[in-house]
């Protein structure tokens, strides 16, 4: 069961996804209006995944919402819009979402992007604690490490330098 959050000024666009999302059996931990209350909201709850349409009301569009939700929570987030045009297709693939789903929304379309986007999630944070956990390894070794990769230096460690 993820805990998923809804961030969509349309109410009752909004209320069908709250009904998908419980139907599919997940956690509905809330759903926002405007851009300003979802980075409160995940700040306060920190869901699993978020849904969040582009155009919202307020001084956040969605997708600078999002960019504001994956850096300051690291929480992944998939766009819901009926927006198709190119500008903001583009602004939405530079944001590093992890899917954008066109309206009107099937509810097995919602279901799978939920679970993909979660995995992906999963995966990517432990991916980075795997490359972190390596660096460190390296960087603390008491042996000299020089990676040399064709014929350039790519890495050395303090060891190595002196």
């Amino acid at each position: 069961m993820r805990k998923v959050l809804i961030v969509e000024d349309d109410i009752f666009i909004s209320a069908i996804f709250s009904f998908f999302i419980k139907d599919l059996g997940h956690h509905l931990t809330g759903r926002c209006q405007t851009g300003l209350s979802a980075l409160e909201f995940c700040e306060e709850e920190k869901p699993d995944v978020v849904l969040m349409d582009i155009h919202l009301e307020g001084e956040m569009d969605g997708i600078q919402t999002a960019e504001r939700i994956q850096r300051d929570y690291d929480i992944p987030v998939i766009f819901v819009s009926s927006d198709t045009s190119t500008n903001v297709v583009e602004r939405a693939i530079i944001s590093n979402s992890y899917g954008y789903l066109v309206k009107p929304v099937q509810k097995n379309e919602l279901g799978i992007s939920i679970d993909l986007a979660y995995y992906k999630h999963k995966l990517a944070v432990e991916q980075k604690r795997r490359e972190q956990s390596y660096r460190s390894y390296l960087s603390e070794s008491p042996m000299p490490v020089i990676i040399i990769q064709e014929g350039r230096i790519r890495y050395l460690n303090m060891n190595a330098l002196d």
